[in-house]
């Protein structure tokens, strides 16, 4: 890679962020981002702030965003190379999304898709997508929850705005989904269970920790966890209860789940899994509570020939 007087020829900055020649010439040419310097023989230099740049503006492109879209937040952002936008990722969740927790519930409430889907995606440059999902996604469906079962909010509120998440979230989950050979998850809602979004981010949490899932949505039978097991072969499933059954429907739940997991570690997560803790441990799952259990729980999947290499390096 070439260097001169500290700045990076285009070929060097294209190996550098992985973006192509070409790309790094339309971008400059249509939005202006970069702005390279030039050469006295008119080559383009581009520094350290530009190499952040490129690399900022491929991040949100990967997270779903169009070009044009991606460049218009930059901007917005004053032209912040991904050191600057850490930064400010230092400060508290609750401080860098306020604002546009706010902004998306006003949206809502004036059943305002279009402003709705363009603050959320303003929210895309705040922090991580798992901080997106924690400090925007998750505080603004619980809102909506609230107002709704206030009377504030009507049925088609909140089915507008849950529709908009989960297309966010998806997006959000593509751009970080790591591919093979990292470990598969299998992620399922519980049958009678209609809320995908708690599901989703489960998936952005194994995504930090170098896990890959596969999403099977709401209301899924065991009859289909059990077909996906058997295609996938997962090194792990991943249930979510947040909408309560009645003992007598759960125990039967929990056994059909169980035999559908087969020999596959299980895990059960959600609003109301916690108050049936003993009953899956009785079936050989495990209650994921908080993000420390999920930890936990991953801890203890690493392979056992590893396991067994520690333990014979420990007895040395």
């Amino acid at each position: 890679m070439s260097e001169i007087q500290g700045r990076y020829r285009i070929r060097a900055v294209a190996e550098l962020t992985g973006v192509a020649v070409g790309t790094l010439r339309a971008w400059e040419r249509r939005y202006g981002i970069p702005a390279p310097a030039r050469s006295d023989s008119a080559y383009r230099l581009y520094g350290e702030h530009d190499v952040a740049l490129i690399r900022r503006l491929r991040e949100l492109c990967a997270r779903g965003l169009a070009p044009a879209e991606a460049a218009q937040l930059l901007r917005a952002e004053g032209g912040r190379s991904e050191g600057d936008t850490a930064a400010s990722g230092s400060r508290p969740q609750e401080q860098r999304f306020a604002g546009l927790c706010d902004e998306v519930l006003q949206a809502v409430a004036a059943l305002d898709p279009a402003r709705v889907e363009a603050a959320l995606r303003r929210g895309l440059v705040l922090g991580s997508a798992h901080e997106v999902f924690a400090g925007l996604v998750s505080p603004v469906l619980g809102a909506v929850g609230e107002q709704w079962e206030r009377g504030q909010l009507e049925i088609a509120h909140e089915h507008m705005v849950s529709t908009l998440l989960e297309g966010l979230t998806h997006e959000l989950l593509r751009s970080v989904q790591p591919r093979a050979p990292a470990p598969r998850a299998l992620l399922a809602c519980w049958r009678h269970e209609t809320h995908v979004l708690p599901l989703m981010g489960v998936a952005l949490r194994l995504a930090e920790r170098g896990w890959r899932s596969v999403v099977l949505g709401a209301r899924t039978p065991p009859s289909a966890v059990a077909a996906a097991v058997e295609g996938l072969r997962p090194a792990l499933v991943g249930l979510s209860l947040t909408v309560d059954a009645a003992p007598g429907e759960l125990a039967v739940d929990l056994a059909a789940y169980a035999r559908a997991c087969g020999p596959t570690p299980w895990l059960v997560g959600g609003l109301t899994a916690e108050r049936h803790r003993a009953a899956v441990e009785s079936r050989g799952g495990c209650v994921v509570a908080s993000a420390a259990d999920l930890d936990r729980a991953l801890g203890a999947l690493r392979p056992p020939a590893a396991r067994a290499g520690r333990a014979r390096r420990s007895t040395r």
